[in-house]
């Protein structure tokens, strides 16, 4: 061995070796650091990529109860300015909240002390002892809801911060009188661009603080939470919750939460990598962060696994040189010196028989040839010996050889392997396509489904809106969304019933009126009668001041008068009777109107809670339910319109009652009217049975009748006037039932309505 170093074929191998090995050593020290550089950035992307979800997760809770909120106070706000509005309404509409999320754990509202909140609200429900509308429902241990109310601080940020800014809040996380640790979401509460109150919704951060240990990281990795103070709100130690940070990176902390971008900190003992990642939600108006711990190890494996393949690479380089190296030196130099060595060895042993290889060669070797064939000449003898020394150089020659092969063989084998390996990991990539591939259809089919939902209740409502009520929708919805579709037939349905109902009572009350109108033109037409023979009545006594004769035969044609006045009388006094049951029967169909009116009003209520519901599913789902979103908002702008109708309609209905009050008045002072002719005519009647038996007394007698029948005439005229003006309410009230009538037909029914539709065409 030691010869062969000292050989030129070995010094050549020496110095091939040691120049591999130190390009070798440059491109394993190059390629670990380009190494590393790219495993940094890869595991920061990844870690960001974590931490972004991380926040994401959070920030959909967030979301969540912010829109809950939102709804809340709009809810609130609309129910106000509907009018009517109760402070036991508010408190049922608290009571709906907490049951529906599994992450609130309360909700509440908070009047403004001294402020608009006890006008806008009646009653005492919910009042705290300061006087204070404070309604406080929270979730307890068996799944149910308790009720109490609350004292005010009106420094702390759920109420100063809202009040002040005229925005909605996240408060700092903290922990009640039970160790929950929770945070609230206050919105301010608005009624005609004025802020009345304060809503908002607490929610535990408990689930959050176990969402986020069970979060998939790194191997030894872990995920953190802190808030807009840099207070703890998710750690694995629980001791640190809701306390400061107070590690390595504080400024760096506090610089991430000021400017809103990521930071990373290093210079643990654990050489520890921490990725510091702020975010905000819709409606925090805060900004918290995301902490990700990184293990070293993440780092350095990869960087190790990659020198490792370098150095192994290079080493199977530098194997392979060699042997390259010594098979091209075999053959190019070391075989020819060796058998130009074999000769002059062959030489030196005295063997001279045999030829001297390589004599006809140009170049050294050649030279060197041709000096030892003149050598052989001289020392022929010798060529026993030489002869000897040329088989034993064939036989190393061929063992050499076969251990090449070998070598050669065992790197087919390896090369092998390598190739079945890279074959392996591209089946493996392209499965992992086509799954990437099959997850993209289906959230596509699952889009589409949310698209057709969306676009069937979008067409309802729009018929709604312009006062279609055929606007059920037949076709089948997917078994997640076909509910919604239910509860908007049923709401249809019990739209359609309350028309029709509306539209019953309001021919009724026209059918009433024209009855009233057509009984006081009557009346009124027979007191004019009346009053026309009063007039002849006084004519006939004037007569009979002049002549006695003339006297008596008027006071008996006078006392036929009085009895057919009497007759008529009488018959007016029954049509009164009837006119006062007819209003009578109006007010009751009134009373009637008013509960159905009350009827929408409730169902108004209930698809202003079905709206909320929609909007904080909506606010769930993200960006894929801002549609849905849309369809909530419509919804509840359907259920205000139905609100503001009913109120409208009922404004009618209590005007129409107070006209058929007035109307009974004057129908009952008709009445009155008419028991003073009677009584009049009764005293006529027997003036002219005095006349008819005594001449004399007929002077005297004639006085006092013409003064009576005077009386008689302008209460006559009275009457007449009276009757005129019940004629004129009675038509004032027919045609704002005709005007109900109009309202009531601009909603177009399906066959629901078909029989209202045909009868309402007949009345009009």
């Amino acid at each position: 061995m030691k010869k062969y170093v000292y050989s030129v074929s070995g010094k050549l191998l020496l110095a091939a070796g040691a120049a591999i090995t130190v390009i070798v050593l440059a491109y394993t020290a190059v390629s670990g650091w380009r190494t590393s550089t790219k495993v940094n950035a890869q595991v920061m992307e990844l870690a960001t990529q974590k931490a972004s979800w991380a926040a994401g997760q959070v920030g959909l809770q967030m979301t969540v109860a912010s829109s809950t909120a939102t709804a809340l106070s709009a809810m609130i706000a609309g129910y106000i300015e509907a009018g009517g509005a109760t402070k036991a309404g508010v408190k049922e509409m608290l009571g709906q909240v907490p049951l529906q999320y599994p992450n609130l754990y309360s909700a509440w509202m908070a009047g403004i002390p001294d402020g608009p909140t006890n006008t806008l609200l009646s009653g005492d429900d919910g009042n705290n002892e300061d006087g204070v509308f404070t309604p406080y429902w929270t979730k307890n241990a068996n799944g149910g809801l308790d009720f109490s109310t609350f004292a005010i601080a009106q420094d702390q940020e759920y109420f100063a911060v809202p009040l002040s800014s005229g925005k909605s809040v996240a408060t700092m996380p903290y922990s009640d009188t039970s160790g929950v640790m929770m945070t609230s979401l206050a919105v301010p509460v608005r009624s005609n661009g004025q802020i009345i109150g304060i809503a908002g919704v607490d929610i535990t951060l408990n689930n959050m603080s176990t969402m986020m240990a069970q979060m998939e990281t790194f191997d030894g990795g872990r995920m953190m939470l802190v808030d807009s103070a840099g207070n703890w709100v998710a750690n694995p130690d629980s001791a640190l919750l809701t306390k400061a940070y107070e590690e390595t990176g504080k400024d760096d902390l506090q610089a991430a939460l000021a400017d809103g971008k990521p930071r990373v900190v290093r210079g643990f003992n654990d050489n520890t990598t921490r990725l510091i990642y702020p975010f905000t939600a819709p409606g925090m108006n805060r900004t918290w962060a995301t902490i990700l711990d990184v293990p070293a190890a993440v780092f350095s494996t990869p960087v190790r696994n990659e020198v490792i393949a370098t150095i192994i690479g290079g080493l199977v380089i530098l194997a392979m040189t060699l042997v390259t190296i010594v098979i091209a030196s075999g053959r190019m130099v070391r075989q020819p010196l060796g058998d130009m060595l074999g000769a002059v060895n062959a030489l030196a042993d005295g063997s001279y028989d045999i030829v001297v290889p390589s004599a006809d060669r140009r170049d050294e070797i050649g030279d060197m040839a041709k000096s030892v064939e003149a050598l052989r000449q001289n020392l022929l003898e010798k060529s026993g010996l030489e002869a000897e020394q040329a088989r034993l150089r064939d036989q190393a020659e061929v063992e050499r050889e076969r251990r090449l092969a070998d070598e050669e063989r065992s790197r087919q084998e390896r090369e092998e392997r390598r190739l079945q390996d890279q074959e392996r990991e591209a089946r493996t990539l392209a499965e992992r396509e086509e799954m990437r591939q099959k997850d993209e259809r289906e959230r596509a089919e699952r889009a589409a489904e949310l698209a057709k939902v969306i676009d069937n209740l979008a067409v309802g409502l729009r018929g709604l809106a312009s006062g279609n009520l055929d606007v059920a929708i037949d076709g089948q919805f997917p078994a997640v969304y076909d509910p919604l579709r239910l509860d908007f037939n049923n709401t249809v349905d019990h739209l359609t019933q309350l028309v029709s109902s509306i539209s019953s009572a309001t021919r009724e009350i026209a059918g009433g009126t024209q009855e009233i109108s057509r009984a006081t033109t009557d009346l009124s037409r027979q007191t004019e009668n009346t009053a026309a023979t009063l007039e002849e009545t006084a004519a006939a006594l004037n007569e009979l001041t002049a002549s006695v004769k003339s006297a008596a035969q008027s006071s008996r044609h006078a006392d036929g008068l009085v009895r057919e006045t009497s007759k008529k009388a009488d018959t007016t006094t029954t049509v009164v009777e009837e006119t006062v049951t007819a209003m009578q029967a109006i007010q009751a169909s009134s009373e009637k109107i008013s509960k159905i009116i009350d009827v929408i009003d409730d169902i108004a209520f209930q698809t202003n809670l079905l709206a909320l519901n929609a909007g904080v599913e909506a606010a769930r789902a993200g960006e894929a339910g801002r549609g849905f979103a849309v369809v909530a908002s419509e919804v509840r702008e359907l259920a205000q319109r139905s609100s503001a109708a009913a109120r409208e309609i009922d404004e009618l209905i209590s005007k129409s009652g107070v006209q058929v009050a007035s109307g009974v008045t004057l129908v009952g002072r008709t009445g009155e009217a008419l028991k003073s002719i009677m009584e009049s005519i009764g005293v006529i009647s027997s003036h002219v049975g005095d006349i008819a038996s005594s001449a004399d007394e007929q002077a005297a007698g004639i006085s006092e009748i013409n003064s009576a029948v005077s009386q008689l005439d302008r209460a006559q005229q009275e009457s007449a006037a009276t009757f005129e003006e019940t004629s004129a309410a009675c038509m004032a009230l027919d045609g704002q039932a005709h005007d109900l009538q109009q309202l009531v037909g601009q909603f177009r029914m399906g066959q629901t309505g078909a029989g209202w539709a045909t009868e309402h065409g007949r009345a009009a």
